[in-house]
């Protein structure tokens, strides 16, 4: 049974809610990623400079992505359950073919997955989604993954499983402009509001576009 789309924003909202904690220390560990870790500093003061330091956590950060890349490991599709063996089959065979495959209008499969391997390791959580795009390789279509931000992403508690198997729910949901969403939908312009979590403010933003 379909649910009112009232529901549907409550139950983001809860999910968002439990993650804010998590959100809050993912925030300042991207912060200290990009050499930002006084959080005391008030720039606007003109006797109070930054003091100097050797800010090591990128460079490690990237010399353990780099190791797993060279490790070169193997992403496997699953289905939720046995009924989903056929197409998660089919699933593993398309990502195989791509694996290789340097991109023209997306990022190759081993970039997307960088980004991944980096957030996991700023944030504690990667996520790859994979698709099919019909404009690629001139029209005949590919297989094609793009890395989700963490931050922008949620699911149901009501799962047991790391992978997020047999969750009831998940939901991606990327800041956008209220000015794009009233183009795309006129017949709600003036009914759609700003409403966005706090951790995503408060200078979130520069640190997420950085990375």
């Amino acid at each position: 049974m379909a649910k009112d789309p009232k529901e549907y924003s409550q139950m983001l909202h809860d999910a968002v809610h439990e993650m804010a904690e998590w959100g809050r220390i993912g925030q300042k560990s991207r912060r200290y990623m990009h050499s930002r870790q006084w959080d005391d500093v008030n720039l606007d003061q003109g006797r109070n400079q930054l003091r100097l330091t050797h800010n090591v956590i990128r460079r490690d950060i990237e010399n353990l992505v780099a190791r797993l890349i060279e490790a070169d490991p193997i992403i496997e599709t699953q289905g939720r359950g046995p009924e989903d063996w056929q197409i998660s089959s089919v699933w593993k065979d398309l990502l195989r073919w791509s694996d290789d495959w340097t991109g023209q209008e997306y990022d190759s499969v081993l970039e997307v997955r960088r980004k991944c391997m980096m957030h996991m390791y700023t944030v504690g959580l990667g996520i790859e989604e994979v698709g099919f795009a019909a404009d690629e390789e001139g029209g005949q279509g590919m297989v094609v993954s793009k890395a989700l931000d963490p931050m922008h992403f949620a699911w149901a508690d009501d799962g047991d499983s790391v992978q997020l198997r047999n969750v009831s729910w998940m939901a991606k949901y990327p800041p956008m402009l209220v000015e794009h969403l009233e183009k795309e939908f006129p017949d709600l312009k003036d009914e759609i509001k700003a409403d966005v979590p706090g951790f995503f403010t408060q200078g979130f933003q520069t640190a997420r576009f950085e990375n």
